[in-house]
């Protein structure tokens, strides 16, 4: 009855969301986004509705470059509007499920990694994790070649279920390494700019830390010391001010006792 209930409710949604707006002729994806919580404040919740659904399906026709709006702000802005409008979340779930069947395993189907990008993307933002838990779980029990492409996504969702185990069976030590110091000095170039200054850069220590004691304490609780010993003496190698060192530190000497943090951000 409830389903039932809700279906007639986004349904009602859909045909207020069509006469409440059409996109324009030469659509602006950024322009239209941003409209989104300008309406949202006054009340116009059908045209927020269909104005973040047109983004979320055909912003990436106009520029590419998009993606990782689309998969935060958009979906943030998404959730936001739920919280007033219920209609917002029917239809959400309804995307999400739609990009659940798509990498459900199926003889003959290859999992995209932006299909599972999405999937876990909305997962978040509703608050779902479990869901990324158990598809991860059905991929790894179907075909691991896929299971480890997307293993980065799932991650956080596993670490939060404390499934470590199957962390383990996908971490590769060196391979993580390498990203995690990359993704850093990349975060200290981009600093330099003072268009981004020093915000990014404590954005970038934090998950520099969060990251760094992720890959030790993991790679501990499954038995794999050495691995974790060798990785963190790589990672105290890092140049950075003494505040990091010393947290990195106490990070460290946390992780290497078999503590796995939260995921952060």
């Amino acid at each position: 009855m409830k389903f039932g209930f809700l279906l007639v409710v986004l349904l009602i949604s859909r045909l207020a969301s069509a006469e409440a707006w059409t996109p324009p002729k030469d659509p602006d994806p950024m322009k239209i986004l941003q409209e989104v919580d300008v309406d949202t404040q006054a009340k116009r919740y059908e045209e927020s509705l269909a104005k973040l659904e047109w983004f979320y399906e055909h912003a990436l026709e106009y520029q590419p470059s998009l993606t990782g709006v689309r998969l935060s702000f958009a979906l943030s802005n998404w959730g936001k509007l739920g919280q007033s409008y219920p209609p917002a979340l029917v239809k959400l779930r309804e995307v999400r499920d739609a990009a659940k069947a798509r990498i459900t395993p199926e003889e003959g189907r290859k999992i995209a990694f932006e299909d599972f990008q999405e999937f876990t993307s909305i997962n978040r933002e509703l608050g779902d994790a479990e869901q990324t838990v158990d598809a991860f779980r059905a991929l790894d029990a179907a075909d691991t070649d896929a299971a480890q492409r997307v293993f980065a996504l799932a991650e956080p969702a596993l670490i939060r279920a404390k499934d470590y185990e199957l962390c383990g069976k996908y971490i590769d030590a060196d391979e993580s390494l390498e990203q995690i110091l990359n993704s850093y000095k990349m975060a200290e170039k981009l600093a330099k700019n003072p268009k981004i200054g020093d915000s990014y850069i404590k954005y970038a220590n934090k998950k520099f830390l969060n990251d760094s004691a992720t890959l030790v304490a993991l790679l501990v609780v499954n038995d794999r010391t050495a691995e974790a010993e060798e990785v963190a003496h790589e990672l105290k190698k890092v140049e950075g001010d003494g505040k990091l060192h010393a947290k990195l530190t106490t990070e460290l000497d946390k992780a290497i006792q078999g503590v796995v943090p939260k995921p952060w951000p």
